[in-house]
């Protein structure tokens, strides 16, 4: 089995939750099996680098390592960054599940009336500006991934945010595709 390493950025809602089960649960006794020595803690197998803004999650696997981590402050990413690298040589993947769709006092907007700029700003800020830094601090131990063409290294970024209907906007007498 190859080695692999993830990192899955935002692990506590419900998308990186799941991912995080998925990786941990479907490679457990692929990783008791293995007895090879790696840079990686000593077991060759999958490894998950997971992270959570305020509580530390109850969610426990021996090859997962909860990392916390605020997506809106560039020096706490930068941290979480440092973290790994103190564990790890490479990232293979990095998947960003943390995103913002809507807030206690703010729904997602369904016309061009509804759009507020404060929670423009806010939705840039979590949803493209977090990304961005990530891949400029997590960059080194992304670029140090064994890659080939059937295996590259990856940074996704997978958001619950969806685009406003060109029906709903249609009725403003403007079409937004």
């Amino acid at each position: 089995m190859n080695n692999r390493t993830y990192l899955i950025v935002g692990g506590t809602g419900g998308i990186g939750r799941a991912m995080i089960e998925q990786l941990v649960n479907g490679t457990a006794s692929d990783n008791k099996d293995e007895n090879a020595n790696t840079d990686n803690g000593g077991k060759q197998g999958i490894h998950v680098f997971a992270t959570y803004h305020r509580n530390v999650p109850d969610f426990e696997a021996d090859n997962l390592h909860w990392i916390s981590m605020n997506i809106c402050e560039e020096q706490s990413i930068e941290q979480a960054a440092e973290v790994i690298q103190q564990q790890t040589t490479h990232i293979d993947w990095i998947i960003n599940c943390a995103g913002l769709l809507h807030t206690a006092t703010q729904q997602p907007e369904k016309a061009l009336r509804q759009v507020e700029t404060d929670f423009f700003l806010q939705n840039m800020q979590v949803n493209a500006l977090a990304s961005l830094l990530i891949a400029k601090h997590f960059r080194p131990l992304l670029a140090k991934a064994a890659r080939s063409n059937d295996k590259p290294a990856i940074f996704a970024t997978i958001s619950a945010r969806v685009a406003v209907s060109v029906t709903t906007n249609w009725a403003d007498g403007i079409a937004i595709v």
